[in-house]
């Protein structure tokens, strides 16, 4: 949750036992003044990354097959994945082009696939599809964990948010969505109490992608497919 929130419960507990109270407990005054410390670092490792964030440089865009992005993306995480007994299932067209910056969608790629994997830390299965519609490219992240809920799904990319675990703050999904604005895309999330969650990304087609390198494993794609890994 926001660290400032627990800086000030400690701190309002704290005064309030001063008033009711002659005497200070010192024990429970370094108590306290350990949780403000640890809270304090937090906020300071937490603004340092938002600041680093917001220092970085628009790149210039380019054309990016999402497709590659994607595959790119479930090729890191499929050793964690098989280790958490999830099954990844990716569809994908032939190409999928997007205008983008440089290194962009796998960042936005990675955080969604993460996320889905930790919603599912006993088992399950995660599906990653990205297609191409008219104009637009589709890429749908879709997980079998316990959903989002209601009381969350307002917040769900805002800073400092509190999680369904009380755990996060929630820059992950504020950082995608922060970087595929940057792009013109778009980032929505489709709520599924106790069958998962499912989060869309949306860019514009781009008409033309660079072509891939002989030998490349992305080149042996064809016309589009389905591929299961199972654990």
């Amino acid at each position: 949750g926001n660290p400032l929130a627990s800086i000030a419960t400690a701190v309002e507990g704290q005064l309030r036992r001063f008033k009711e109270s002659n005497g200070v407990d010192l024990a429970e005054l370094f108590e306290y003044l350990e949780i403000i410390q640890k809270q304090v670092f937090r906020c300071r490792g937490v603004t340092e990354r938002l600041l680093g964030f917001a220092r970085l440089p628009s790149r210039r865009t380019t054309t990016v097959d999402a497709v590659v992005a994607a595959r790119e993306t479930l090729a890191v995480v499929a050793p964690h994945a098989r280790a958490q007994k999830v099954e990844i299932h990716f569809e994908f067209d032939a190409q999928a082009p997007v205008v983008a910056e440089e290194m962009l969608l796998e960042q936005v790629f990675l955080n969604l696939v993460v996320n889905a994997l930790q919603a599912m830390p006993d088992g399950g299965s995660l599906r990653l599809s990205v297609r191409t519609e008219g104009d637009t490219v589709r890429a749908v992240i879709e997980d079998s964990g316990p959903g989002i809920p209601e009381s969350v799904l307002a917040h769900l990319f805002k800073p400092f948010r509190r999680d369904a675990q009380g755990g996060g703050t929630g820059l992950g999904l504020f950082i995608c969505q922060t970087l595929l604005h940057r792009c013109g895309g778009a980032i929505q999330v489709r709520r599924q109490a106790g069958k998962g969650a499912e989060f869309t990304v949306l860019l514009a087609r781009a008409r033309e992608v660079a072509p891939e390198a002989p030998g490349d494993p992305a080149s042996a794609m064809g016309q589009g497919g389905r591929v299961a890994a199972r654990a």
